[in-house]
């Protein structure tokens, strides 16, 4: 049986404050009430219309600002992404869940009137597949048997991680009082910086078998080599038991921030350089139709850092920003959609939501919660990380079953592969053809039988993406929070800034929608508190056939 967990579930920074999930994560409405009531209204250009450059925009326009959106693709959203089937069937090839404390996430969400449901993020009846047995995630010890686990570490994996995790947030509770990334950082912070995951566990005296058991069942083990502060950040979302998903996909979000802009973002158009002059930016760049050149007051380069470090920044960005936006590391992460007739993993298996795990090339198999219901008193528990006592557990329910037998009958799509790291670049070398048959061999090992109701199968791998490029999302190598942070977020130039730099990259919370916004609604803060008053050029965003000298 599964027992009560004790996920950590978010964390958050405020200078003068001990390290804690709920201030990082507020949703910073006063301080953008109060930022410039007053005051000639600014134009603004951006770069990128992912989710931080359209939350930006709008956010800015809101407070009367003339605003301009820079997009190289042909579609809005950048790593969000919700592919539909032609049953009108979806599932999600960017992200697919939003923790209950990722305040700026929800903000819109509720502020738009978009439906959300449950997100089913652990569910005990869920499979391990680990070295060639496959047991319920609530029967871990059947699994555990397979590996030469000391008596001491015979538990629940899911427990066992929790442990080392919350281990080395409750020394950072306990002693961390401002906590910044300014390159002063404290010596506890710097340290789990500048170690992996690998060096923490083996500091913490972790025997390797205990290692591959807990990180096949929570796929951490894909992470070994990265920053261990970066995968204990990553901890408290991705296991937080209280998630939500957005009813008829991700990309509503994004919809719903386009839809409320007085001007839609220009797309196809790639900005390639940025001309700081007295008083604003020039952009300059192309679309098909043309070259672009524009004016404004200041801009906001909202772009992930691959495609920034190749715009020419007149003066130069310093040296410092330039290797940290050529240098920093991403996470490879590839994804298989399988849409099925009918859903046999619910009538056959009883699993409605939830994930299982394995140490197979497939690595992680998530099922959908659109037919979940709760049942029964037993509660899944995580540790948020929140100073607030009040908050400092999340519940969710520990059971599920059907919503309605008749869906279960019912069209629906698997998450049939979910892969990090190694393993997402192993299956991304593979042909279209070698996937299909990886996945499909894969999910006929869990639910024997399946293969007669798969009727269409995607495959998609963000590495191979031009756009946005360089990975899934900015995953800290170690020392890189040290190195990279405040350059990644220092404005350009220092002295009279015009430049400002937003983006999951320059964000504490990667790999969520979360770190995005409040990396956009930092930089907007710092724009609407700016001087106003520049000269800028009138019509600045008409195709022009000429470029500055």
């Amino acid at each position: 049986m599964m027992s009560q967990q004790e996920v950590r579930g978010g964390w958050e920074v405020s200078s003068g404050s001990r390290l804690a999930m709920d201030s990082l994560l507020r949703f910073p409405g006063s301080e953008l009430a109060r930022a410039d009531v007053r005051g000639e209204r600014k134009r603004v250009g951006i770069i990128g219309a992912g989710v931080a450059g359209l939350v930006a925009a709008y956010e800015l326009e809101q407070a009367g600002h003339h605003v301009t959106i820079y997009e190289r693709s042909s579609r809005v959203g950048g790593r969000i992404r919700t592919h539909a089937f032609s049953d009108g069937c979806i599932g999600e090839l960017g992200a697919m869940r939003i923790p209950t404390n990722h305040a700026c996430t929800l903000h819109y969400i509720n502020k738009f009137g978009l439906a959300t449901r449950t997100f089913v993020n652990r569910n005990p009846a869920g499979y391990y597949l680990l070295r060639g047995r496959k047991s319920r995630i609530g029967d871990w010890d059947a699994v555990a048997q397979r590996f030469n686990l000391p008596l001491k570490d015979r538990k629940d994996p899911i427990i066992l991680f929790e442990h080392y995790m919350t281990t080395a947030m409750s020394k950072l509770l306990r002693r961390e009082r401002r906590t910044r990334f300014s390159g002063r950082s404290s010596d506890l912070l710097a340290e789990y910086d500048c170690m992996s995951l690998r060096q923490y566990m083996e500091n913490l005296g972790v025997a390797e078998e205990t290692f591959q058991y807990v990180g096949h069942a929570n796929g951490m083990l894909q992470y070994e080599h990265s920053s261990f502060l970066e995968c204990l950040l990553d901890f408290f979302g991705l296991l937080r038991v209280d998630q939500v998903e957005i009813v008829g996909g991700m990309e509503r979000l994004i919809g719903a921030l386009n839809d409320q802009l007085r001007r839609r973002p220009l797309l196809n158009t790639v900005i390639t350089g940025a001309l700081v002059e007295e008083d604003g930016v020039v952009l300059t760049g192309s679309t098909r139709e043309g070259p672009v050149r524009s004016k404004f007051d200041y801009v906001l380069c909202a772009a992930p850092a691959a495609p920034s470090a190749r715009i020419s920044f007149t003066p130069e960005l310093p040296p410092g920003k330039m290797q940290a936006l050529r240098g920093l590391s991403h996470a490879s992460a590839a994804k298989t959609l399988v849409h099925t007739a009918s859903r046999p993993w619910e009538f056959n298996d009883g699993i409605y939501g939830g994930g299982s795990f394995s140490d197979m090339p497939f690595q992680q198999c998530w099922y959908p919660s659109d037919n979940s219901r709760s049942y029964g008193l037993e509660r899944s528990v995580s540790y948020t990380g929140d100073e607030d006592v009040r908050h400092a557990f999340a519940h969710a329910p520990n059971r599920w079953t059907a919503l309605s037998m008749e869906k279960s009958r019912s069209a629906g799509v698997l998450t049939a592969s979910y892969t990090w790291e190694r393993n997402a670049r192993r299956m991304a070398a593979l042909t279209e053809g070698e996937r299909t048959d990886e996945v499909l061999k894969s999910l006929e090992i869990l639910h024997p039988g399946i293969g007669p109701v798969v009727d269409d199968v995607v495959h998609f791998s963000w590495d191979y993406e031009v756009s946005p490029g360089a990975g899934a999302f900015a995953y800290f190598a170690p020392g890189e929070h040290i190195r990279y942070f405040a350059h990644l977020n220092s404005a350009h130039p220092l002295r009279s800034p015009r430049i400002f730099f937003a983006g999951e990259h320059a964000s504490l919370i990667h790999a969520w929608i979360q770190g995005s916004i409040e990396s956009a609604l930092r930089q907007v803060l710092a724009i609407m508190r700016a001087p106003s008053g520049s000269k800028v050029i009138a019509e600045a965003d008409v195709v022009s056939s000429e470029m500055p000298a």
